[in-house]
């Protein structure tokens, strides 16, 4: 039987099959070669070509003749790794997911705010966060703790501000200066009007 390749490096046990080792597999299947003595020549499970087979196989002539084909198989595998990684990088921004979280539960804060206020704050790297819109993703998956992402109305229309004590005006003015805002880059208005005491005493 002829060789389609040397077989001097062997497939390491663990890797992922390559599109070579793939090639094999699809030449000695059509041959009739059993999975063990393609896995033998290859380097690797027999369970491993068998799964291979599996996922590579595809329909010919109408459905009538079944054939593995090394570009069906590595296209699969490039699909799952690319699911696992998406898996895994969502798994990755955990740390982020429950940042964004506590803020939207705790402060009322955007999904958007959040996003923003992580990455202006230096408290996490563009790599660490996800955009506003694989959150909202996130959210419609269930992949985040709730959907509540508007900021509450302390004093509903209708209701006499002079029903609230002076220190619930005085939380809710905390609270209204302590949020983010887009229009001012992410900073809060308490930090905007800090920002702006230093630049006049320093002109003075």
């Amino acid at each position: 039987m002829d060789q389609v390749h040397s077989t001097t490096e062997q497939h390491v046990k663990g890797k992922h099959l390559t599109y070579d080792e793939r090639m094999i597999i699809q030449i000695r299947h059509k041959e009739g070669c059993s999975p063990n003595h393609i896995a033998a020549e290859i380097g690797c499970a027999p369970n491993t070509v068998r799964n291979e087979l599996r996922r590579g196989t595809i329909d010919l002539y109408n459905g009538h003749v079944q054939r593995y084909k090394a570009k069906q198989g590595q296209q699969a595998y490039e699909q799952n790794r690319s699911n696992c990684c998406s898996h895994y990088d969502r798994l990755a921004k955990n740390r982020f997911i429950a940042y964004v979280d506590r803020h939207v539960r705790e402060d009322g804060w955007s999904l958007d705010v959040c996003q923003g206020r992580a990455l202006q704050s230096g408290e996490f790297t563009r790599e660490e966060v996800t955009c506003t819109k694989t959150l909202y993703n996130y959210v419609n998956l269930g992949l985040t703790e709730t959907r509540n992402g508007i900021i509450r109305r302390f004093i509903p229309k209708g209701k006499r501000i002079d029903s609230y004590t002076a220190e619930e005006i005085s939380n809710i003015e905390v609270w209204c200066n302590s949020l983010p805002r887009r229009i001012l880059g992410y900073r809060t208005p308490d930090e905007v009007f800090e920002a702006e005491l230093d630049r006049i005493y320093r002109a003075a």
